[in-house]
């Protein structure tokens, strides 16, 4: 059977098919080709010989990514698109090469879907233990991503007045530098497993509001979140937990805030049955996969946490492109 095409439009062999460019994406991008390309037009043989590849070996992947519209080609050489000068250039603030390193780790994961799902619930999923490379790269990934939407969250949480802020699951502390930077009179206190707080602390060494920033490296789960904060962050936390240990820490954020505290949740939240978004559900089978009790939540689910815990003004929305997640918000009563 041959392989699909755009001119095909049959959703089946667009799924069936659907697979290859992203793993051409991940193989060059380990071969280092377009860091090696950078800014110049070279040909098959001059590219394949850097990478350490046959020349009909080098050529046939240039192709395969030039047809991805990874490359451009032209005259026998092949260059950088702007797109992947901003994604996968080390030196881009776009970069996301620690989002192709979690998803070449997957690849082998999501092989063993069919037996993960015959196992289950036995089975816990068949990731088996993260090593500390694959949870900070999974970390600088979510940096990564962060970084193209810190705007959007910035913009749709009203912090003026408020002082202090919890960052519970903080990662690299992407979401709390950006909104301390926007909000001159708050601080922030990152929440994180402390190989997690590590990673943390060498990303905002640097940073312009290091000064506000604090670090507490604990299980925000089975260790104390500490009281009278104005705003807690749970940013892309929830999904990671099965629902009782959701509604645990939901709890455990209510006790933090004091009177009139605003918790936000950001999240990428199941819609219309769970079938919507499509990284949604695909997110929810990749917890089972892994063995975690999480998925994607909905938006009901969420309120519903929330009134449950006596929190008031409960709302949900989506915030526009390019955020890919919703903010679920929540006042403590005074």
């Amino acid at each position: 059977m041959a392989p699909a095409s755009r001119r095909d439009e049959d959703p089946v062999l667009e799924l069936l098919y659907g697979w290859q460019p992203a793993r051409v994406l991940m193989v060059a991008w380990r071969l280092n080709l377009f860091g090696l390309l950078g800014g110049r037009r070279l040909t098959a043989a001059t590219l394949g010989r850097k990478a350490g590849l046959h020349p009909t070996a080098a050529q046939r992947l240039l192709d395969a990514c030039a047809a991805a519209g990874l490359l451009h080609k032209g005259g026998g050489r092949y260059w950088n698109t702007q797109a992947t000068r901003e994604d996968l250039l080390p030196a881009s603030p776009r970069y996301l090469g620690d989002a192709i390193a979690v998803a070449d780790d997957l690849w082998t994961q999501w092989g063993g879907l069919l037996d993960a799902l015959r196992s289950y619930p036995q089975g816990k999923g068949l990731g088996g233990p993260a090593t500390t490379e694959t949870v900070l790269a999974y970390v600088r990934a979510n940096g990564q991503r962060a970084r193209r939407d810190r705007e959007q969250l910035a913009l749709s949480l009203d912090l003026r007045g408020r002082r202090s802020l919890l960052d519970i699951g903080c990662g690299p502390g992407t979401y709390a530098e950006f909104l301390v930077l926007r909000n001159p009179g708050l601080k922030a206190t990152l929440l994180d497993l402390p190989q997690v707080l590590a990673e943390a602390r060498r990303e905002l060494a640097a940073s312009p509001v290091r000064r506000r920033l604090r670090f507490l490296g604990r299980d925000a789960l089975r260790e104390p979140l500490g009281s009278g904060y104005d705003v807690v962050l749970l940013s892309s936390v929830l999904h990671t937990l099965g629902e009782r240990d959701c509604r645990r820490l939901l709890g455990k954020a209510h006790r933090a805030l004091a009177s009139g505290g605003l918790l936000a949740i950001y999240e990428e939240l199941a819609q219309e049955e769970g079938t919507w978004p499509p990284q949604a559900a695909l997110f929810s089978l990749q917890m089972l996969l892994s063995g975690a009790e999480g998925r994607a939540y909905s938006a009901a689910e969420l309120e519903g946490w929330l009134k449950g815990r006596g929190f008031e003004q409960v709302r949900s929305r989506l915030l526009p492109p390019p955020a890919e997640a919703a903010l679920v918000t929540g006042l403590k009563a005074r």
